[in-house]
């Protein structure tokens, strides 16, 4: 039953074992020939920490939403819209897919928005799918509030991604990505307990 912990252990179990197949790809993976970027070999100039700064506070405040929505969605369709294991399962992989094709969005999206303005509406739609899970109880708006808040944010992550390496010079490239992981490290430690 649902009450035991095997139904929950054998998709962990069979997660790690689809692992496996990208362990591999990796180990077979080669550097690209002919080009160096190592960080040691790359002019890096002046350290640019106010832009660091700035770009990994508006990670921060981004990502604070995504996780937020991300941990407690599941409890919220339990405890209090009182939607099966089954179905929230269901719901909750459904939103992945979602978010994964409009991942492949992103590119599209930037070349005819731009950059910057791509991110901004990316995050004000995280807002408004945020909004729809707070503000309305029912379990379907709150599946196309979650929707929205993943698919918004796997845009913005790909684009802030490519306009952070740009935003500095190639030496500093690692750095804002380092800040922006350490962003989102920070989401779960604040959000999960914060919002518990």
């Amino acid at each position: 039953t649902l009450d035991q912990p095997a139904p929950y252990r054998y998709p962990i179990l069979i997660t790690g074992l689809l692992l496996t197949p990208a362990i591999l790809a990796l180990f077979l993976t080669n550097e690209l020939g002919g080009q160096s970027n190592s960080a040691s070999k790359l002019v890096r100039g002046a350290a640019p920490w106010v832009l660091i700064a700035f770009l990994g506070i508006t990670s921060l405040l981004r990502i604070a939403g995504e996780g937020a929505s991300r941990t407690f969605f599941t409890v919220y369709l339990d405890s209090q819209l009182h939607v099966s294991t089954a179905q929230i399962g269901m719901l909750t992989a459904l939103c992945q897919v979602v978010a994964g094709v409009a991942a492949m969005f992103a590119p599209l999206l930037m070349q005819r928005f731009g950059k910057v303005n791509t991110i901004f509406s990316a995050t004000l739609g995280m807002a408004v799918g945020l909004l729809l899970l707070a503000f309305f109880p029912y379990w379907w708006v709150a599946t196309l509030g979650f929707m929205g808040v993943i698919g918004m944010i796997s845009i913005a992550n790909a684009v802030n991604s490519i306009y952070q390496m740009e935003a500095v010079t190639a030496g500093w490239r690692g750095v804002p990505d380092g800040v922006s992981s350490a962003a989102s490290g920070l989401r779960h430690s604040a959000m999960s307990p914060g919002g518990g």
